[in-house]
């Protein structure tokens, strides 16, 4: 009897922990003449473009930088990335609302008239593996 509730135990326990995966990021096309800030937002379907799971601000040297993102929950996220050209931490617009700032989604996917659809930015972080992506900032 003692052995069943310790296997009990052992497999509830084994799944109360969080199973997380890694995002390996490469960011490309920064302009260095143009600001070294490069703002990094991860969000999940709910919160997509309103609410940031997960924000890092990097300090570029190159016009490419690589990071590894670890300890992120298994699940179905999207990735947008500017490069904050006068330290405002805003994306910043002119009135038709078009960024004046270079930026990029994950997939590399452009929206039409505005931001991109969350599922045509969307990736998998699977638990134990690690996800490689590209995004190339752009106007």
């Amino acid at each position: 009897m003692k052995k069943i509730i310790i296997i009990a135990i052992l497999f509830i326990s084994g799944n109360l922990i969080a199973q997380t995966g890694t995002i390996e990021l490469t960011v490309s096309g920064i302009n260095l003449k143009k600001g070294k800030n490069i703002k990094i937002a991860i969000y999940d379907e709910v919160g997509f473009l309103k609410e940031i799971k997960i924000q890092k601000i990097i300090q570029s040297k190159g016009k490419e930088i690589t990071i590894e993102l670890d300890d992120i929950e298994v699940g179905k996220y999207a990735i947008g990335v500017f490069q904050d050209e006068n330290s405002d931490g805003e994306m910043n617009t002119n009135y038709m609302g078009k960024p004046k700032e270079l930026n990029g989604f994950s997939n590399d996917v452009k929206g039409n008239f505005g931001p991109p659809d969350f599922n045509d930015a969307s990736f998998d972080v699977l638990n134990d593996k690690s996800t490689k992506l590209v995004i190339h900032l752009m106007k």
